[in-house]
């Protein structure tokens, strides 16, 4: 007799080197021939995820809109804080997007 390295379950092995019970060497064998499947699902995800990126404002392009709407031209108005504030969090995000990005 062993003890089933999975479930713990003891078992009577058909092979000197099993380490699972049948049950849990089934279930082993069931989850192996979802592997691909579940591959071309992950990789399907990313793609998806990769198209919903925040469109890229262009460095140089950034910089220039923020200087346009800036408060200290605007009279430190409402509307010229919260353009200014938006443009810097797009710049924030766009960064943190291509670090955190695992792709």
């Amino acid at each position: 007799m062993k003890v089933c390295t999975h479930c713990g379950e003891s078992f009577e092995p058909k092979f000197p080197t099993a380490k699972l019970c049948y049950s849990c060497w089934l279930l082993r064998e069931a989850m192996l021939e979802e592997y691909p499947e579940l591959e071309r699902e992950v990789r399907t995800l990313r793609l998806a995820l990769e198209r919903k990126a925040p469109p890229a404002i262009p460095p140089d392009i950034l910089k220039i809109l923020i200087g346009c709407c800036h408060p200290d031209k605007h009279g430190n108005s409402k509307s010229s804080n919260t353009a200014t504030r938006w443009l810097l969090e797009q710049r924030t995000s766009a960064t943190q997007f291509k670090e955190t990005s695992p792709w």
